[in-house]
Order: C-alpha cells, then structure tokens, then sequence
C-alpha cells in the first residue's frame, strides 16, 4: 500500500507540474488546466488523477483528459505536442466520435484539427481575464455581511456553503443538480500543496451564516491566477456578492505577484458573466467543441 501511495502523489504532482508549465508556455492563451484547475479536477478521487500524460523528450509534454463518452480535454507545451495528443485520443476513441475543445482564437491548433478532419461544432465556454498589474478597486458589503477566509473554517460548514450554491442550478436548466462536495472531499482538496486557505474565501453573515464562496489559486511559474470555483446560496443571489469576491480575491492574488487572474465559466451562465465582467474582468475568448 505505501508503494502504491507514493505512485499516486508521483502522478498528482506530475499532473499540477505540467498545468503550471503549460500555463506559462501557453501564454496569452489559456492552458486546460492552470494548477489550481488540476487540484479542483483532482478532489474527487483519492487516486491518481484521470489524465494521460504524455512525454516528450523524457517530460510530461502534452495531457488527454476525457471528460464524458469521446469528449477530451487536451493541453501540450507545444503545437506539436497537441498533434500528437490529438493522434493518441483518435486511437483510443475508435467507436464513437470525437470531440476536442480549443479555443476560438487559437488558429495553430484549430489548423491541426481541421487537417484531421473535425469541425467546429457547440461552445463549451466563455474565458474572461483581468491585468492585476492595475491596482483592484475596493468593493463594500452591507453591514451585515464580511468577507472572511477558510482559515480553521469547520470542513462540513466550508462544503455545506458550496452545496447550498451547487445544489440550486435550475436557473441554467439543470433543476435536479446534485453537488457531491462533502467535507471529506474538502479535505482532499485542502491536502493539495497548491492551496491556500487565506485564498479560499467566504461571505459570512452576522449570524454566521457562509453564504458565498470562492477560491483563488495561484502559480508562481506564470504570475497567472485562477478562481475555481464561485457559489452563491440561492437565498442570496442578485446581491453582487461573487463580484465582492472576486475584487478581494484578485486583490490577494496580486500581493502575492500574480500579474493576471482568470475565470472561465460555462458558455450559457449569463448569471456568471455578469458578475466578471462587473468585477473587471473582460471575456478574452469562447472555447468550443471540435468534432470528427
């Protein structure tokens, strides 16, 4: 069993190694995964993570993540490394078609799959970016409400707080969600070398009620951070309270360096884009599925 606990942090920390690098070497495009993305996708299972790493030159130069039936997410360092990528998800998706997202503006990559064949099919999401090399403006809450951190936060309220947002998604056609975020997926979460509990951030109101939460991460390599992800209790929505969130969030993340931040969100959550773009951010691009 040690063995095998050492293989599976081995991989872990391979997957959030290649997102940082890939997130630096893709700039000014946004990699599939930044490291805080990689140890949101990690949380759910305690073992190695669902990525296929594939090397080049003896390191992790391209990743294949597939998310549902011939659906894949992949990133490589290189244009080079994505062809390849591209060739070893064709290999083994042989009995159904298969999709790969890209970015719109991304015409190296779009280039390869539309010499392999695919075509552009649905958008899959809307990418938004802020330069925090500009001071952040400061954002105010009611009297009643304060923006804390997760520091010594109790695990099942910090999960209950995303559940009570997660569990509520009927205004995006989706009325029987279910949310799996438990305190003991929580603490897998807080386990990751990439988070910081001073980044994970809550409003609590006057009663201690935790009605909206973010988390912000951040990577060193790129100077780029990332929120993964935002919630509002549904009791609580329309109150600006993910733009007061995201100000503070920023604002942290530029103490410590950052020099962009980024969020990105599901192309129909208008909800959503609203409340980035009040809060400074500027939709950069639109991620949409290729298909073949």
């Amino acid at each position: 069993m040690p063995a095998e606990q050492d293989k599976t942090r081995m991989a872990k920390a391979a997957f959030v190694a290649f997102a940082a690098s890939s997130t630096a070497a893709r700039l000014p495009f946004k990699a599939a995964w930044h490291p805080g993305d990689a140890a949101w996708l990690m949380k759910d299972a305690p073992g190695a993570p669902p990525v296929k790493l594939l090397r080049e030159n003896g390191e992790p130069g391209a990743a294949v993540c597939f998310v549902g039936p011939g659906a894949a997410w992949i990133e490589s360092i290189t244009n080079e490394g994505f062809a390849g990528a591209v060739t070893w998800a064709e290999e083994r998706n042989r009995a159904a078609p298969l999709q790969i997202r890209v970015q719109e503006t991304d015409h190296a990559r779009i280039a390869v799959l539309e010499a392999r064949g695919f075509k552009p099919d649905a958008l899959e999401s809307l990418l938004f970016s802020r330069d925090l090399t500009y001071p952040v403006e400061a954002a105010t809450l009611p009297d009643d409400m304060r923006v804390c951190d997760s520091v010594d936060v109790d695990p099942e309220a910090r999960a209950a707080c995303h559940r009570d947002a997660w569990n509520h998604l009927a205004h995006l056609g989706i009325p029987n969600a279910v949310s799996a975020f438990s305190s003991t997926v929580y603490e897998r979460l807080r386990a990751e070398p990439c988070y910081d509990p001073t980044l994970d951030l809550l409003i609590e109101t006057a009663d201690g009620r935790l009605v909206a939460n973010c988390i912000a991460w951040i990577d060193p390599l790129s100077e780029v951070g990332e929120f993964e992800p935002f919630g509002t209790h549904v009791e609580f929505r329309g109150r600006g309270l993910a733009r007061v969130l995201a100000l503070e969030g920023m604002r942290r993340m530029a103490e410590r360096g950052m020099r962009l931040a980024r969020v990105s969100t599901a192309h129909f959550n208008d909800a959503a884009a609203k409340a980035y773009l009040g809060a400074g951010f500027e939709l950069r691009d639109r991620m949409r599925w290729w298909c073949k």
